[in-house]
């Protein structure tokens, strides 16, 4: 057989491998998790428009600016949200209060 006898089928998996690695681009820039994370509001300043979540479960603290949040929050509150990926590392997103 030649060895170029079916040029196309290069070209539709070439394609496919493209496609590919697009998707899994944008998966690495989407949602991390798909369960809810809970956690306190340890600082929040809405003149600035950002703050920090500590986890329950890990103790870790993360980002979360204006954008992410869906209702109005206070220091102490008890929320849930989910992590994404931003420029410095993981944010919260998607807050809201329990």
């Amino acid at each position: 057989m030649e060895e170029n006898a079916f040029p196309w089928i290069v070209e539709v998996v070439e394609n496919a491998m493209d496609s590919a690695k697009r998707i899994n681009s944008n998966r690495s820039k989407s949602k991390i998790n798909i369960i809810m994370n809970k956690g306190t509001v340890k600082f929040y300043n809405d003149t600035k428009g950002f703050g920090f979540i500590k986890e329950e479960k890990t103790e870790k603290e993360y980002y979360v600016h204006s954008s992410g949040i869906k209702e109005n929050i206070s220091e102490n509150d008890k929320v849930t949200f989910d992590l994404e990926e931003g420029k410095k590392g993981l944010n919260a997103v998607n807050v809201k209060l329990v």
